[in-house]
C-alpha cells in the first residue's frame, strides 16, 4: 500500500531519516527531488515511503479487520495508533506522514471504525516527547482539519531520535502541558529506561516513571519492549529471567491499578513519592524513592495530619527484589534502605 512498495525505506545501506518540518517541500505535497545535494536522495527514502493517497481506506478498513481479529482470540484491544512515529524514514517498518496527512489519515481512520461499527480509542502521533515544535505541527494540523476530536490521547516517545534515550526531566512535562493545553490526556508509549543492574533502575527507571506520572500529568507510561533477547535499555526483563528493573516496574504496575486516580503526595527530605487512590474507595497507595545511598527514615501522615499505617509494604534495593516487608505492617514511621524504592499500600 506505499509508494515505493517496500516495509522500510528500502535503503540499501539501512540508512534512516527524518522530516524536516520546517522544509516547505517536505511539508507540502513533495512530488519530486527539491535543491540541495542530498534532494534526491531524502525524496527517494522519505517522500517514497509513505502510504499511497488511493490506499487510506484500504488501510483504515484493515485496522478495523485486525481489531476484529484479535476479538476472535478474545483479545479486546483498548487503542490503536495510526502510524509509529510518523516524521522518521527507517530503514525498517516505517511510513511518514506529514502534519497534513496524518490528519487526513485520522480522520479516514475514524470514518471507516464509524461505519464499520466499531469502536477504539485512536492515539498518536507518537513522535519524540521533547519536540515541542514536531508536536505541535501535527496537533495543528489535527485541530486544523477537525480531526483532533478523533484522539483520545497525544501520545509520544521518549527518545531524543527514535533511538537514543531521553534522559532529560523536564522532557515529559512540557510534552504534558502540550496535550493539556489540546484538551488531551498525554501517554508516554514507548522509550528506553535504562539498565538492569542496581541501582541503575532506581535512577533510570523508576524516577524517570515518576517525572511522567507525577510532574507531566501523563496517564499512561511503557517501554519499548516487555522482555528482549538480553539486558538492553529498552526490555524490563530477558529471556533469562527477570532482573532488578524488572522488580522495579513491579512496584508501579503490581500495584497502581487501573481506574487508580493520582493524588498529592508532599514529601519533606531526600525522598521522591508519588502516591495513588482507588478505584476502590479504601485503596491508598504510594511509591517512596530513596536515591541517596544513606538510609533515612519516613514519617507518613494524612494531609489532615492524621497517621496513616502500612497495610502491606514491599522493597528493592542491593538486597532485596520487590520483597514484602512484613516488619513495617502496621507501622507509620520506617526506615528506608539506601538506594532503594518502596510500595506501601496504607490503611
Amino acid at each position: 500500500m506505499k509508494i515505493n512498495g517496500a516495509a522500510g525505506n528500502g535503503h540499501p545501506q539501512r540508512k534512516n531519516y527524518a522530516l524536516n518540518f520546517s522544509d516547505f517541500i517536505e511539508r507540502g505535497d513533495w512530488t519530486g527531488p527539491g535543491r540541495g545535494p542530498d534532494a534526491v536522495e531524502r525524496y527517494q527514502y522519505i517522500a517514497r515511503n509513505k502510504l499511497r493517497r488511493d490506499r487510506y481506506l484500504h488501510f483504515a478498513k484493515m485496522l478495523v479487520e485486525w481489531q476484529r481479529h484479535f476479538r476472535s482470540l478474545g483479545i479486546e484491544l483498548y487503542g490503536i495508533s495510526p502510524q509509529n512515529e510518523p516524521a522518521f524514514s527507517h530503514w525498517f517498518e516505517s511510513c511518514v506522514f506529514t502534519p497534513d496527512e496524518y490528519s487526513e489519515l485520522v480522520n479516514t481512520i475514524g470514518s471507516v471504525f464509524a461505519r464499520e461499527g466499531e469502536r477504539f480509542a485512536l492515539f498518536g502521533p507518537e513522535h519524540m516527547t521533547w519536540d515541542l515544535a514536531g508536536n505541535g505541527a501535527y496537533l495543528t494540523a489535527l485541530r486544523d482539519r477537525h480531526a483532533l476530536t478523533r484522539l483520545a490521547a497525544v501520545a509520544s516517545h521518549r527518545y531524543v531520535d527514535g533511538y537514543v534515550a531521553d534522559r532529560r526531566s523536564n522532557a515529559p512535562a512540557a510534552f504534558g502541558r502540550l496535550a493539556g493545553l489540546a484538551g488531551k490526556r498525554a501517554w508516554i508509549t514507548e522509550g528506553a529506561f535504562g539498565g538492569h543492574e542496581w541501582p541503575v533502575p532506581l535512577h533510570e527507571f523508576a524516577m524517570p516513571f515518576i517525572y511522567a506520572l507525577r510532574d507531566s500529568e501523563v496517564s499512561l507510561v511503557t517501554t519499548w519492549q516487555a522482555v528482549g533477547r538480553h539486558q538492553d535499555e529498552y526490555a524490563l526483563m530477558s529471556l533469562g529471567g527477570r532482573t532488578k528493573k524488572t522488580y522495579a516496574a513491579m512496584h508501579f504496575w503490581r500495584f497502581i491499578r487501573a481506574g487508580a486516580v493520582r493524588v498529592s503526595a508532599d514529601v519533606n527530605g531526600p525522598v521522591d513519592a508519588i502516591a495513588f487512590h482507588g478505584p476502590e474507595p479504601s485503596y491508598l497507595v504510594v511509591i517512596l524513592l530513596n536515591r541517596n545511598k544513606a538510609s533515612c527514615t519516613v514519617s507518613l501522615s494524612s494531609a489532615n495530619a492524621q497517621a496513616v499505617h502500612i497495610k502491606k509494604a514491599y522493597v528493592t534495593d542491593a538486597n532485596n527484589a520487590c520483597r514484602e516487608r512484613v516488619d513495617w505492617t502496621g507501622l507509620q514511621r520506617v526506615d528506608l534502605p539506601g538506594e532503594s524504592i518502596a510500595t506501601a499500600i496504607l490503611n
